[in-house]
């Protein structure tokens, strides 16, 4: 059972109740956004490049088919630089939002992995 502190937070932090303090109580919804906002702006983009280019594949194939253009190798160069384009935008992304979700969920921001991470994500 999931209990929800409702009260102050300084009330949380003497109880050392760290699930409460951090998930529990009407004042972080903004976290909550902010966590949803983060794993949406990486897998809504994502999905919207599998998709696009799942498509021109498709495409490219049928119209190679109607030509009667039967180059196994093509396509595969095709299929290739089209996952090539998918695992960078990964490879690019991920390590961001990961660590952005990260610190928006570590309870102790006096360590020093905490300020790292902080350099790494917002460095102005």
């Amino acid at each position: 059972m999931i209990e929800f502190n409702i009260g102050n937070m300084s009330e949380a932090r003497e109880d050392n109740d760290i699930a409460t303090m951090a998930f529990c109580g009407p004042e972080n919804w903004v976290l909550h956004w902010r966590i949803v906002r983060s794993i949406l702006l990486f897998f809504v983009p994502l999905l919207i490049i599998i998709s696009s280019y799942t498509t021109v594949y498709l495409k490219i194939t049928m119209h190679m088919k109607k030509v009667n253009f039967k180059s196994a190798k093509a396509q595969e160069g095709i299929l290739k630089l089209l996952i090539a384009l998918m695992v960078s935008y990964i490879i690019a992304w991920m390590p961001y939002h990961t660590s952005k979700i990260y610190f928006m969920l570590d309870t102790d921001p006096t360590s020093v992995k905490h300020s790292l991470i902080r350099i790494l994500i917002d460095p102005f």
